[in-house]
C-alpha cells in the first residue's frame, strides 16, 4: 500500500449506492461539520479512535487533509480607499499576477495551447518575491503589494470540504461480517459516550 492512501474495495453498485446515499463510497460515513479546520481535524481522529473499537469496522479512514505552506494575502482597507482600489480590484490583479489570466491561444502545428499571462517564477516563488511585487494603477502609480495588503506565511489545509456551505470532514468505513444497522448503532453509542462535540 502506498503511504498516505487508502483503498476501499468492493462491488462496483455497493459502491454507486453508498455513494448516491451518503456521498462517499463506503458503507458508513460520519460527517463532522464546524468553522475550526484544525477543531473538526482533531474531533475526526477521536471519532475514528471510537469506530476501530467496533467489532465489523474495516477500510476506515478519515478524510485525507494534509497542512501545506500557503501565503496569506489580507487587504488593508485604508490603503486600499486612499489609492482609490476595491478589494474586488485587488483580487483580481493578485489572481491575474500569480495565478495567471489565459488572454488568447497559440497554434503549434496541429496543437493549441492557451496563452497564459502572469508573473515570472522570480516575482512568486517567495513571499519576498510577492511582497516586492508591484502593481501599476491607472493613473500610472506604481504600488507594491506590501502597501495594499498585509502579506504573511501560514500553513493550511491543502483541501476544505464543504456541504450546504459547512466546512466538514468524514470519517468513512465499510462492514464485514455483521450487519450493518447494528455496526452503526455500536457506533454511535461509543461516539456519543466518548467524544465530546462542542455545543452550538
Amino acid at each position: 500500500m502506498v503511504s498516505g492512501t487508502n483503498i476501499t474495495i468492493g462491488q462496483p453498485i455497493g459502491h454507486r449506492i453508498d455513494h448516491m446515499l451518503s456521498g462517499t463510497r463506503a458503507n458508513i460515513a460520519v460527517k463532522i461539520f464546524g468553522t475550526d479546520l484544525f477543531r473538526l481535524r482533531a474531533l475526526a481522529e477521536e471519532v475514528r479512535g471510537q469506530m476501530e473499537t467496533v467489532e465489523g469496522v474495516v477500510d476506515l479512514s478519515v478524510e485525507q487533509q494534509q497542512n501545506v505552506p500557503q501565503i496569506q494575502i489580507r487587504p488593508d482597507r485604508r490603503a486600499l480607499a486612499r489609492y482609490g482600489i476595491t478589494i474586488r480590484q485587488l483580487a483580481e490583479m493578485v489572481d491575474v499576477a500569480f495565478a495567471g489570466e489565459v488572454v488568447s491561444q497559440v497554434l503549434e502545428g496541429d496543437k493549441m495551447f492557451d496563452l497564459l499571462v502572469r508573473f515570472d517564477e522570480d516575482h512568486r516563488g517567495s513571499i519576498e518575491s510577492v511582497q516586492k511585487a508591484t502593481f501599476n494603477l491607472e493613473d500610472g502609480t506604481i504600488v507594491p503589494l506590501a502597501e495594499l495588503a498585509s502579506i504573511k506565511s501560514r500553513s493550511g489545509p491543502n483541501t476544505i470540504s464543504r456541504e450546504n456551505v459547512q466546512r466538514k470532514i468524514v470519517v468513512s468505513a465499510n462492514v464485514a461480517g455483521r450487519d450493518l444497522r447494528s455496526t452503526v448503532d455500536n457506533i454511535r453509542a461509543n461516539v456519543s459516550q466518548s467524544v465530546n462535540f462542542p455545543q452550538r
